[in-house]
């Protein structure tokens, strides 16, 4: 093979998939390929790859979990902001604002119509958490009456059932969908 053929393994391999994804595109796009009969699965691959990339892109890190925050992680195309593990932060005004101030950037920027879901694993709440999360609550309380699609599913450990009751407390302030759920993963 001479590397007029095969342009891309003249090359060092690509680090990164950005790279490898386009020498499939420059191989796609050679003329010498067009029988080849991989030729539909490269090209099938790189579409799903491009799907992908634009998902990632949508999803937004907000926070990583450690020993007293929840892992945080936000899709705007979706509308689904997920929360999982304990929440205890030594600052939890500085923690939830930059959630709170997710939320209301999605709410004012995105079609009314757009819904947002919230995911909940959380463990864990101490008392300024709470407050917190009645404040998120409230902001999607507000979002619903103006007609916005809002809904909550809350996943607890079956052997926690404090959060169950938690969870039970905020969902009578909700009238959207509020969903409590034994998480059997």
């Amino acid at each position: 093979m001479n590397s007029k053929q095969h342009p891309a393994s003249a090359k060092e391999p690509p680090a990164d998939s950005d790279g490898l994804l386009t020498n499939i595109e420059a191989l796609l796009a050679e003329p010498t390929h067009q029988n080849n009969p991989l030729l539909e699965p490269l090209a099938r691959l790189l579409a799903f790859s491009e799907e992908q990339k634009q998902q990632v892109k949508n999803l937004v890190k907000i926070a990583d979990r450690n020993q007293s925050t929840p892992a945080v992680q936000a899709d705007w195309e979706q509308g689904r902001l997920v929360m999982q593990g304990d929440s205890y932060p030594e600052n939890s005004f500085e923690f939830f604002a930059q959630i709170i101030a997710w939320i209301e950037r999605y709410l004012k920027t995105k079609d009314a119509s757009a819904p947002l879901s919230l995911e909940l694993r959380l463990v864990y709440l101490n008392t300024s958490s709470v407050k917190a999360m009645m404040d998120i609550f409230e902001l999607l309380e507000i979002a619903h009456q103006q007609g916005r699609p809002i809904s909550v599913s809350w996943y607890y450990d079956p052997h926690n059932k404090r959060v169950v009751d938690l969870a039970d407390e905020f969902r009578e302030d909700c009238s959207f969908p509020f969903e409590i759920t034994a998480d059997e993963r």
